[in-house]
């Protein structure tokens, strides 16, 4: 019955960078029934406390076919504690003035911000800009590393900002009439961010130059909430990271010298951060990063000068409701038409400065809970579906028949999982679910149809990456993309 009732309901797609599952394999689940599941009392060893009692600490797994492998090699199984868990209805709407208050006064907590009007763009400011662009067309005819036709290319486009900088200087001021109004981190209407409803918005920049912007949008608007801090030298660390690590390889990851703060330092720091705008999280991961900022010739693309390489560490947080943790995906996109819910996302970058970043899109609003005894699967009915599922899932399509691919299962946790409410913008339920959280290493081979030379390389996703989400209610498969 379990397998059949897999093959009726399975809904799960790749993330943005996969090609998605047959469409005759993607069907869409009716939350209806997913609540009357939860609301019926619980069948006799279906509890919480039940199925943690039958569950290994461990999983192993591992089958190969055609151009898939999946490893699974003493996986930890993670089950929370309690003798219950819960269903809850939630939705991704609008985030509480207290919220933004809290993370703004943790990043100012003397309120040193301010709001412009006005410009600084003057009139000699704008002449002196025409000039160093009419200077570049000029040199432009030294360039002989360009063809005739990239000249002429780049000079039009230059041509083209001339043009608008003349428009500029039409009503620029002789003066500069930058204002600067202090303010405070109040949302307020905002009428640029949607014509369908009432969205909230506030944005401020620090008078160390540091920006702050909060947006607080209804379920049901194509807005959606966030809450970002950059510190003004934030982009040298989160703008252009060219390689990265497992924070437990910073010892080699790291040249001697780059950075002095310790991965478990920034945890600490993180925690504090995060205990005081009174989030409740758990860690999902710390990578080591190098970040490279350069200066680069707008045609060629060629390097002209690098700057020196910044390094930090990338912090990825899961919330926590009443002790579970709620399981998140890094990427989301669309499958045909379907409305997406982007995945609650909450990280931080932090270097030898501390904080330099935060950021939270996609806030999830726990509203009320449908049932607080919810009826769930076993961990061996839940591996049973994986087992079955995961080649047919994994294996590529016939226009990426050269991926080879792995999927490693790296942890099963039984948590809550979001599912969207059907032909919702951001409305729905957190479930049980039994997600199977790993990597999936892509290796790509192929000729190059232009050279005809053979070409090979391989990719990964970020983490957390859900390979495969089991509904711990009716046995069926999650979509990271769809949401159901």
């Amino acid at each position: 019955m379990l397998s059949l009732l897999v093959a009726l309901t399975l809904g799960l797609a790749l993330t943005a960078c996969q090609e998605t599952p047959e469409e005759s394999l993607v069907t869409q689940k009716s939350t209806n029934a997913l609540i009357s599941a939860a609301l019926e009392e619980p069948a006799e060893g279906t509890t919480l406390a039940e199925v943690r009692a039958s569950a290994p600490e461990t999983y192993t797994y591992n089958a190969e076919g055609e151009s898939v492998a999946i490893v699974a090699e003493n996986v930890p199984v993670i089950i929370p504690e309690g003798d219950t868990i819960a269903m809850y209805y939630v939705d991704g709407g609008q985030i509480s003035q207290e919220q933004v208050d809290l993370i703004y006064n943790y990043f100012y907590p003397d309120g040193d911000t301010y709001v412009t009007e006005g410009t600084d763009r003057t009139k000699d400011y704008i002449e002196q800009v025409i000039l160093e662009t009419q200077q570049k067309i000029a040199e432009l005819q030294e360039r002989t590393d360009l063809t005739e036709e990239e000249r002429d290319y780049a000079a039009t486009q230059y041509e083209e900002q001339i043009a608008r900088y003349q428009e500029e200087l039409a009503d620029a001021p002789e003066e500069s009439t930058l204002v600067k109004t202090p303010t405070d981190s109040t949302l307020t209407e905002d009428s640029d961010l949607s014509s369908e409803g009432t969205v909230l918005s506030v944005s401020v920049t620090g008078e160390d130059g540091s920006t702050f912007q909060a947006i607080s949008a209804a379920e049901n608007l194509s807005s959606a909430s966030s809450v970002l801090w950059a510190s003004a030298r934030a982009y040298l660390l989160t703008s252009n990271v060219t390689a990265y690590a497992d924070a437990s390889d910073s010892d080699t990851f790291f040249p001697e010298g780059a950075i002095s703060t310790m991965p478990e330092e920034a945890e600490a720091l993180g925690s504090a951060l995060m205990e005081a705008i009174g989030l409740d999280v758990t860690l999902a991961g710390i990578r080591c990063i190098q970040s490279s900022s350069y200066s680069q010739d707008p045609f060629t693309g060629d390097i002209l000068e690098e700057n020196e390489d910044t390094y930090g560490y990338k912090l990825t947080y899961l919330r926590i409701v009443d002790g579970i943790t709620i399981a998140s995906h890094s990427a989301s996109s669309s499958s045909g038409d379907a409305v997406v819910w982007n995945w609650e996302e909450i990280t931080l970058y932090i270097d030898d400065d501390g904080i330099v970043s935060f950021n939270w899109y996609y806030p999830l609003n726990i509203l009320e809970q449908v049932s607080e005894n919810v009826g769930i699967l076993s961990f061996q009915e839940a591996a049973e579906t994986f087992e079955e599922m995961a080649p047919i899932y994994f294996s590529p399509s016939a226009a990426t028949a050269d991926t080879q691919r792995t999927a490693e299962v790296t942890k099963i946790e039984l948590c809550l999982m979001r599912v969207r409410d059907s032909g919702s913008e951001r409305t729905g339920e957190l479930v049980p679910a039994w997600v199977f959280y790993g990597n999936m290493n892509l290796h790509y081979t192929g000729t190059d149809a232009g050279t005809g030379e053979e070409y090979s390389w391989d990719d990964t996703y970020e983490q957390p990456y859900i390979l495969l989400a089991v509904n711990a209610v009716d046995g069926s498969l999650i979509s990271t993309v769809d949401g159901y």
